[in-house]
This record gives structure tokens, C-alpha cells and sequence, in this order.
């Protein structure tokens, strides 16, 4: 697996570094995510937000993306916290088919003091056709937060939001996925829901029936690793001696 770091606007935000991924067909995250997604998808809502319902291979390919997406935060949530010598760890959960309004995507725990709620976050995955970070990141993308829609009602508000984006359009990844092929993608931006209730605005996101709380541009919220830093302090913010 393979990464660097970009600045997507570095004219007006040098400090607004983001982590892009290549997540090639050996790597381990690339596997588990091949074994999850048939079995994920066979538990899935044929439903969207919507209403509407969905094709099956859609549905699989977006299940593959899902675990991508969660598979890659929590790979460096992990890996930052090592980095920072900080007793933190995140783990996904389990799918509940009976509660999918209550979902929860990631975990993240005091590994020294169980005393401490763990937070909670929720992954929100996008697809850019286009190659223009500058765009993508003061124009284009959202954080996506909590949401309400006809079909399924109130969504859980989680502690959490991250959005990750896939270097490619949406149509792309079952053939990815189906040939082993490589998925580019950005840990893009996120914030804390207090966040998104102070400053984020309402958008259907061209789903009907849906309303979305977001913070649009991406810029205006923070990078992924600053939300970590966030989650560690809100946990205790335990450092090595």
C-alpha cells in the first residue's frame, strides 16, 4: 500500500494537508474488504435514502467502497496514534440489518481507561471524476454529517464525520473491484457533530425525501489527522513516557 501527501489548496491553506492512498489488489485491506462486501451487501436495504431501490451490483460495489473507506481511516487512526504514542485504538463494528438507523462505522476506545466513553464516526464516501484537488477541496465536496430521509427516518447522530474521497467515478468501482484493480483515494476532511450543528447547512445531496446536515467547502472543516488529535483529547490523551 502506497500513500503521499498533498496540499490541495496550498496558495490559501498550506496547512491543510491531506493522506491519498493506493490500495493495490494484494494488500491486506484490499482483501478483507473483497471478503466483507458480498456478505455486507446481502444485508443491505435494497432501498437508498430515497427510496429508491437499487441494483444488486450496486449495491455490492458500494458495500466494497464502505470497507474500503472504514478499512483505511481506522489503518491510520491506528497507525497515528503509534505515531503520537497515544493508548488509543479504533475497530469497526458490527453490521445490524435490524437497526441500520442506529449503525455505527468505527469505534475508538482508551485502551487504559474503559471508564471513558468511546467516540464514535461515521465514514461518508464520494466519487471525483475530475482531477482538481483545488476544486474538489474549495468548491465540490461536502462533510457529510447526520441525516433524515422518508424511508429511513433519523439516522443516529454520530460523534464523528469523515469523508473520504475515491479518485474516480462511483461507476468505476465494481469493475475495479471485479479485476483487482488499484483504488486511489483522499482522507479528505471531517469535524465533530457540535461542529456540523454550528456551522454546517441542510442539503438533500439530489436525494429526495432526504436531508443532510453538511459543512461545504471540505476547507472549512478540518483535516483528518487535526480530528484525530480531536477524538485522542476527548479520550484522555494518554502519551508513552
Amino acid at each position: 500500500m502506497k500513500y503521499r501527501w498533498i496540499v490541495p489548496d496550498r496558495e490559501n491553506r498550506e496547512d491543510f494537508k491531506v493522506i491519498e492512498y493506493m490500495i493495490e489488489g494484494a494488500d491486506k485491506i484490499y482483501q478483507y474488504a473483497l471478503e466483507k462486501a458480498p456478505k455486507l451487501s446481502r444485508e443491505m436495504n435494497i432501498h437508498g435514502p430515497s427510496g429508491e431501490k437499487r441494483d444488486r451490483k450496486k449495491i455490492l460495489a458500494n458495500c466494497f467502497a464502505g470497507c474500503i473507506a472504514e478499512s483505511i481511516l481506522i489503518f491510520r487512526l491506528n497507525t497515528y496514534a503509534k505515531e503520537r504514542q497515544v493508548y488509543i485504538q479504533a475497530r469497526p463494528t458490527v453490521f445490524d440489518k435490524d437497526r441500520d438507523e442506529d449503525q455505527v462505522d468505527i469505534l475508538v476506545w482508551n485502551r487504559e481507561n474503559d471508564k471513558i466513553p468511546a467516540v464514535s464516526i461515521e465514514v461518508r464516501s464520494s466519487y471525483g471524476a475530475v482531477q482538481n484537488n483545488r476544486k474538489r477541496y474549495r468548491e465540490w465536496f461536502s462533510i457529510v454529517g447526520f441525516y433524515t430521509s422518508e424511508n429511513k427516518g433519523r439516522e443516529l447522530v454520530k460523534d464523528y464525520y469523515v469523508t473520504v474521497i475515491f479518485n474516480f467515478p462511483q461507476k468505476d468501482m465494481y469493475e475495479k473491484m471485479m479485476n483487482r484493480r488499484p483504488i486511489h483515494l483522499q482522507l479528505a476532511a471531517g469535524c465533530d457533530s457540535e461542529f456540523l450543528k454550528a456551522h454546517g447547512t441542510i442539503d438533500s445531496l439530489k436525494n429526495k425525501g432526504a436531508k443532510y446536515r453538511v459543512v461545504r467547502p471540505l476547507l472549512a472543516g478540518f483535516p483528518v489527522d487535526l480530528v484525530m488529535d480531536q477524538m485522542f483529547e476527548r479520550l484522555g490523551w494518554q502519551e508513552k513516557e
